[in-house]
């Protein structure tokens, strides 16, 4: 499991993000290493900004400028936590 140290008070699972808000991924906790490998060739680490556009029929999050559907099979893994805008001042 890759992770980023962060208080566990912050942390949520991805598919309970709210829709448009921005999030930084603070672990992945899949054992599948060809999902990992997917994950990380799509830019979905720790570290990263996501941004959920939709939660139905299918998950939509984007990355940088792209948008990707996964399946809840896959959000179900990730662990964000909220970007607050005090990070950018």
């Amino acid at each position: 499991m890759q992770k980023i140290l962060t208080s566990s008070r912050d942390l949520i699972p991805l598919m309970e993000a709210q829709v448009t808000r921005l999030y930084q991924i603070v672990s992945i906790s899949s054992q599948n290493l060809k999902r990992l490998d997917r994950l990380a060739v799509m830019g979905i680490l720790p570290g990263g900004e996501v941004k959920i556009h939709q939660k139905r029929p299918s998950y939509v999050i984007r990355v940088g400028e792209t948008d990707i559907a996964m399946d809840q099979e896959v959000v179900k893994d990730i662990y964000v936590k909220p970007v607050s805008l005090s990070n950018f001042f």
